[in-house]
């Protein structure tokens, strides 16, 4: 249990580093493109048995900040596990430059195309390495920029931890 905590802890503290994704000098990043109603659903197994769905909507976006909120369901072997949640954040993209240059450093290490409900979606594809009490977790990103958020895929030590489903916009 406390290895699953553990992981869980560090997968939130890699997405979180990642929050603004990188982009090339002369585009704009993902994070940059979002407007209000740009939604993104992620889907993920933390254990087997266990699945969960979270909805990223952008709620408003002021000037280079961006106000989202994350919904969350989670199922047992297809029973509701607690409570839907809903978290709210807001992100400064001035500030989140500060942040991100203190983050543990990011290696490019591919590009692949993936196929998200008829749509193909380029990603680049980045790895960083942290350790954590004694562990060392490898994590991927597939990055692009073509959808909201930016964040396509992520895995943590060859492990799937995230994926996106499907995104859109409600407008």
């Amino acid at each position: 249990m406390l290895a699953r905590s553990v992981q869980l802890a560090v997968i939130v503290m890699v997405l979180g580093s990642l929050l603004a994704p990188v982009a090339a000098e002369d585009e704009k990043s993902a994070w940059e493109k979002l407007k209000e109603g740009d939604w993104a659903l992620y889907k993920s197994e933390p254990t087997p048995g266990m699945l969960t769905e979270t909805k990223w909507t952008v709620t408003k976006v002021e000037g280079r900040k961006v106000t989202y909120e994350m919904h969350t369901t989670m199922t047992m072997n297809g029973n509701p596990l607690g409570e839907p949640t809903t978290m709210v954040n807001t992100v400064d993209l001035d500030e989140q430059k500060d942040k991100d240059a203190k983050a543990p450093e990011r290696s490019k290490v591919g590009e692949e195309s993936i196929e998200i409900n008829d749509r193909k979606v380029a990603c680049v594809i980045f790895s960083m390495t942290n350790e954590v009490a004694g562990q060392k977790y490898v994590t991927k990103i597939w990055e692009s920029g073509d959808v909201p958020f930016g964040i396509v895929k992520s895995e943590l030590n060859g492990k799937s931890t995230q994926n996106l489903v499907d995104w859109g916009n409600k407008s």
